[in-house]
């Protein structure tokens, strides 16, 4: 796999961040003192040279992995989650990356050890050292590697500290980018103190064991209960009474369970303030409803079945099955708890009857006894009613979440809508432009079309355009990305029947979670000759196999955006030779034209016209200039490894 250390800086740090190098004696001979280098990624091949050099020497090559500085007081942001295995041989530590629930963004391989990285999204410096221990616990990893400014060799050169062995890499996924809490679930605990065990006080919680046909379905599948499901499961049975206790229970039969892991989840949901997940969020996953699809059903969530009374025949069902022991105060007790989990959101008059006539039959209790069972009836029913109707109504108003039922009407809550949006649409936000995900590709979306999707989430006649704005501006916020995160992986190229991985010569079914902006206008197919165009090639180049050959090695080199050659091609020939055609080829067919950009050459220098060159693999143009060049300063950038800044105004940097 041939990954430059121009790649790995690339894929951590923006061009004008500051990237801090250190070089230490391999050997320890102490003659060698250590040295500090810093310079721009985007500059990187300027000092390349000078790192090749000490590493001749016998000089290791490391770098500062988070950005900031040398020191850990230093470092502003968190790159990446990594981990070194000294202890085990190469295969035991692939066998432990390759078992590990997430895959790694990033394996480097040393003289006898895998650093092993996870690129982070929005991560905390101060949850840092945390998931290091974590990371560290779980792979045997060498405990010194914990620091915010820890360093970490330098794929492409030498580790000297005996026979020179080449640092490579041998997996590269920067487009593999994960939050330090998507990280931290699936380690273990480095502290083992009880965690808290937060409870719901919620009434109904055996109603909806025996009205909800997903709880069932959760309780008969617990042992293969997928991921979604069983959350879902955890947000409609945490808000009451023995839920927790439940919750449990039913994940007890899945093989992974873990208590802590379990109380966590359960934790989450009442730390992160939503609602049950809705009954419609529930399907669109998979599990189907009968009583929804037939309508016997309305409920919004199957925690609102709480506030749903039960049908009377259910309740002698119920009353049917409970056992009659002839011991009063046994019996008793065995009817109050069946009048506090089933009756406490009946109206008066069936509640009555259910207790004069029903208990009174089923345990032959006398009048006196039947008067102390309404009596609990009418304490839980006035303690119910007082706070049930505002929950009835927000729990089964057929309105989305992010509107507020009050006194005065709906209130509107644009923050809800905005982490709605960036849940559910493939959407981003980067260099003050919004991307949307379709047909295997980010394809840019107007401010206004961003605005309409906000729109058809809101009620017509409660929306005004400041709300609109509101929560669009809230969605960007949340949905914002680097422009480094754009197309992050140079040897992935997205095509139109999937993403065919360069180095790995795999293809792979397109995902929204890599953020590519740029698709070919053609179909990967290992098999294809294409005789007719090669036809073309040999005639176009009178039969010189050489020149054919280098027209195709340039032809793949547009393929990805790497610079690495640092050339640019001019074709020359006679007229009628088949240049036009292989430039439209180019333009038409194997890029796109939404790929391609036609600058002139003389109008490179242009203020703003390089900002036209964003996002394209190539720049394609007919015919080169009579005049003069007056400034060929613009064109070696482009054509080499430099960046471009600020374009347009705006606060973006970009690699030609």
């Amino acid at each position: 796999m041939d990954v430059a250390p121009q790649d790995i800086l690339m894929s951590l740090f923006n061009p004008e961040d500051t990237v801090c190098f250190r070089i230490f004696d391999d050997k320890k001979r102490g003659i060698f003192k250590g040295a500090k280098l810093k310079i721009q990624a985007g500059k990187f091949s300027s000092i390349e040279n000078t790192l090749k050099q000490h590493n001749k020497e016998s000089r290791g090559i490391f770098f500062v992995v988070n950005f900031g500085g040398d020191y850990d007081e230093n470092i502003t942001r968190i790159n990446a989650q990594f981990v070194e295995m000294d202890d085990m041989s190469f295969e035991e530590q692939q066998k432990a990356v390759d078992s590990f629930p997430l895959p790694p963004s990033l394996v480097i391989k040393t003289r006898k050890s895998l650093h092993v990285y996870w690129f982070m999204k929005n991560a905390a410096v101060e949850k840092f050292r945390s998931i290091q221990q974590q990371l560290i616990k779980h792979f045997h990893g060498d405990p010194v590697c914990v620091n915010e400014s820890r360093v970490m060799r330098l794929p492409g050169f030498y580790h000297c500290k005996q026979e020179p062995v080449m640092v490579t890499c041998i997996s590269f996924h920067p487009e593999r980018k994960y939050t330090q809490e998507q990280l931290s679930q699936v380690l273990p605990p480095i502290d083992e103190k009880p965690i808290e065990i937060k409870r719901g006080n919620e009434k109904g919680l055996e109603i909806l064991l025996h009205q909800c046909e997903f709880i069932k379905h959760c309780r008969d599948n617990a042992a293969v209960l997928s991921e979604h499901d069983w959350y879902a499961m955890i947000t409609n049975l945490a808000p009451f009474e023995g839920g927790t206790a439940l919750i449990h229970n039913l994940s007890k039969p899945y093989k992974n369970y873990n208590k802590q892991e379990t109380q966590r989840k359960i934790n989450h949901f009442f730390e992160s303030g939503t609602r049950p997940m809705t009954c419609w969020t529930i399907g669109e996953k998979g599990f189907k409803c009968p009583k929804m699809e037939s309508g016997q059903c309305t409920c919004k969530s199957p925690a609102a079945l709480c506030y749903k009374p039960m049908a009377v025949e259910t309740l002698r069902g119920i009353l049917s099955s409970l056992e009659v022991t002839e011991d009063l105060l046994t019996d008793m007790q065995t009817a109050k708890s069946f009048i506090e989990k089933y009756l406490y959101n009946q109206d008066t008059v069936t509640a009555e009857a259910i207790i004069n006539y029903e208990l009174k039959s089923h345990f032959n209790f006398k009048s006196s006894v039947l008067r102390s069972l309404f009596q609990v009836y009418k304490d839980l029913s006035k303690n119910y009613q007082a706070s049930a109707k505002l929950k009835e109504k927000r729990a089964n108003a057929d309105v989305p979440d992010w509107y507020r039922p009050t006194q005065n009407g709906l209130k509107f809550l644009p923050g809800v809508l905005a982490e709605k949006m960036a849940q559910e649409e493939h959407v981003f936000y980067a260099a003050q432009q919004h991307y949307i995900y379709s047909d295997g590709v980010y394809r840019t979306m107007s401010e206004m079309e961003a605005q309409s999707m906000i729109q058809e989430k809101m009620i017509s006649s409660e929306t005004k355009m400041s709300q609109i704005t509101d929560a669009e501006h809230q969605w960007r916020l949340r949905i914002q990305k680097d422009v480094r995160e754009l197309n992050s992986n140079p040897f992935i190229i997205n095509l139109k029947n999937g993403l065919y991985n360069l180095l790995e010569d795999t293809l792979l079914p397109h995902s929204p979670e890599f953020c590519s902006t740029v698709q070919l206008a053609v179909s990967y197919d290992k098999d294809a000759l294409c005789p007719n165009f090669k036809d073309f090639l040999t005639q176009s180049m009178g039969g010189d196999m050489e020149q054919v050959n280098l027209i195709q090695e340039i032809m793949g080199y547009f393929l990805i955006p790497v610079n690495y050659a640092q050339k640019c091609f001019v074709i020359v020939g006679a007229a009628g030779a088949g240049k036009s055609v292989l430039l439209r080829v180019l333009n038409d067919i194997l890029l796109g034209k939404e790929n391609v950009s036609n600058v002139s050459w003389q109008s490179l220098n242009e203020r703003f016209k390089t900002a036209e060159l964003f996002g394209k693999l190539a720049n394609i143009f007919a015919d080169l200039p009579t005049k003069n060049i007056d400034d060929n300063g613009i064109f070696k950038a482009l054509v080499g490894e430099d960046y471009l800044t600020n374009i347009y105004n705006m606060p973006i940097d970009i690699m030609y």
